[in-house]
């Protein structure tokens, strides 16, 4: 079984190769919420508000910490990239996986 999705992993991935922090938020930017020791959601900034998905429901307009307090509330702040690059990122992490697992 090789379900290979955009996890929490994935996000980290992301944080280790391809994004750049930003110390204030800014319009657009991906918004990465963590509890201490793991990544729990990741959205993106709008303004002032935050557009995100939760689960497999709906995509959700919130304030920064107007989220389950499961999803903690240390937050970072990255510069946005290109669709094209996000997704060959992820093709990128998708290969590391296969190879990392066993058949």
């Amino acid at each position: 079984d090789h379900d290979i999705y955009p996890s929490p992993s994935f996000v980290q991935f992301l944080i280790d190769h391809a994004l750049r922090e930003l110390h204030v938020p800014e319009d657009g930017c991906v918004i990465v919420y963590s509890n201490g020791q793991e990544i729990t959601h990741a959205g993106k900034m709008q303004g002032e508000m935050v557009v995100s998905k939760w689960g497999m429901a709906h995509l959700w307009e919130h304030r920064i910490y107007e989220v389950p307090i499961t999803y903690g509330s240390d937050v970072r702040f990255f510069e946005s990239i290109a669709e094209e690059e996000s997704v060959r990122w992820f093709l990128e992490y998708a290969q590391l996986e296969l190879k990392g697992r066993s058949p």
